[in-house]
């Protein structure tokens, strides 16, 4: 018999990557007025494994923001009422990846203010005005002021720092 020669074949190195571990930015909701300018966002617990680069896509409601893949996203102001939620797609160098928890801004219209209250009563009766607001966000703090013209000028009332005002009615 013939007997072939014993074949070696050359070695393979195999790397394995630990997993990917997802990191975090601030997710603290917020429910602020319009013209808000939201802060940085930016990865407060850092991403670990998986095979580098970390690939980035920054999104709101669920849509890629243009040009937004690095680390850090600095959002625009929020001229417009509405819900915003901000997130980040991150992937590694294996296609591994997954999505942020979100940062959920809701954006409320600016507060007004109307009064209500008996316009005409009776010198020496008693009248009680409340201011009643609505949008804005927040504890609101009052000041009553006083005028001899409905364009003023106005002279803010002392002690007059209530949702509700009793006017004096003597003259």
């Amino acid at each position: 018999g013939t007997c072939s020669p014993a074949v070696k074949s050359n070695a393979v190195a195999l790397t394995f990557y630990p997993l990917l571990i997802a990191g975090a930015h601030n997710i603290y909701p917020l429910i602020v007025c319009v013209d808000y300018n939201p802060d940085v966002l930016s990865f407060t617990t850092a991403i670990s494994g998986g095979k580098t680069p970390y690939l980035y896509q920054w999104r709101i409601n669920s849509t890629n923001v243009a040009g937004e893949t690095n680390a850090t996203f600095d959002p625009p102001a929020l001229a417009s009422a509405g819900t915003y939620c901000y997130d980040c797609v991150v992937t590694d160098g294996c296609g591994t990846g997954f999505t942020t928890s979100s940062k959920i801004i809701t954006i409320v219209p600016d507060p007004s203010v109307s009064i209500s209250g008996n316009a005409s009563i009776c010198q020496n009766s008693s009248i009680t005005l409340t201011a009643n607001v609505t949008d804005g966000t927040g504890l609101y703090a009052y000041q009553w002021r006083t005028g001899t013209a409905a364009s003023g000028p106005w002279t803010p009332i002392s002690g007059a720092t209530s949702a509700t005002f009793n006017p004096p009615t003597t003259s």
